[in-house]
């Protein structure tokens, strides 16, 4: 599950665009610096965007005492940050 930002910022009185595509992302922006007043871009890109060595991992790693909880969270852990 994903939030939509863009929506939770218009329901706050914000001009709000969500960009998913390419080609929206310049119309989005120059409508965001046009308007006036506050604004959010919402931008969705691919998880692998950035390349392998930058990585998304939000590391909240579990409880030590869970040792086989640990070890899965440490394999998976690799594999998300293309280590």
């Amino acid at each position: 599950y994903s939030a939509d930002i863009a929506a939770s910022a218009r329901a706050f009185g914000i001009e709000a665009w969500k960009v998913e595509k390419d080609e929206d992302l310049e119309k989005s922006l120059k409508a965001a610096l046009e308007c006036g007043g506050p604004a959010l871009v919402e931008v969705i890109v691919s998880r692998d965007a950035a390349g392998p060595f930058a990585t998304g991992w939000w590391d909240f790693p579990s409880p030590a005492y869970y040792e086989k909880e640990q070890a899965a969270y440490a394999e998976m852990r690799v594999l998300e940050q293309h280590l």
